[in-house]
């Protein structure tokens, strides 16, 4: 699977992050597994035990949009490693819930900025990043939303940008 978070696809030599991935049929949760994203934007999956189906990739990451596969989801089977490319095509989302990142090569990515996990990045965000900031917070955090160790001011005008577009989570 490929895939990218919109706030680090600049930076990958220094970051490494953790990704949540769900398989879902419909609306019922089957599988999830953490994984490291390489710098490449690929991660692979290998859920065991997975009847051959149709079932959604949800992506989620500490301060990313939840993401799901296009409409219909993918195709499984079972035993095998499933390859999905979800940044080529704004398309490959569910309700096409991507930002494109780049032109060339073209690469769409996941909205982030949604610091509380509540499924959109709206003013409570920015106010928990602008808080962490005029602390000069450091670390590993959700309000380092470009991922550069320190929430500051560029971490604040990334999601302010995300939340003047109304960026939220699409589900089936």
């Amino acid at each position: 699977m490929k895939v990218f978070i919109i706030q680090i696809h600049t930076a990958w030599s220094v970051i490494l992050l953790w990704l949540i991935l769900e398989i879902h049929q419909h609306r019922i949760h089957l599988q999830i597994l953490q994984k490291v994203l390489a710098t490449s934007g690929n991660v692979t999956l290998a859920f065991s035990n997975l009847p051959t189906g149709n079932y959604y990739i949800v992506v989620n990451h500490r301060n990313s949009i939840e993401t799901w596969s296009r409409q219909g989801g993918e195709a499984f089977t079972s035993g095998g490693n499933t390859n999905y490319n979800m940044s080529d095509q704004i398309t490959k989302a569910y309700g096409n819930n991507l930002k494109q990142v780049d032109t060339s090569p073209v690469r769409f990515a996941d909205f982030s900025g949604d610091v509380n996990q509540d499924g959109s990045v709206d003013l409570t965000d920015i106010i928990n990043i602008y808080n962490n900031a005029v602390n000069f917070i450091t670390g590993y955090n959700a309000t380092d939303v470009n991922g550069d160790n320190i929430t500051d001011l560029t971490d604040l005008v990334i999601t302010n940008n995300n939340s003047v577009i109304y960026a939220g989570k699409v589900t089936p």
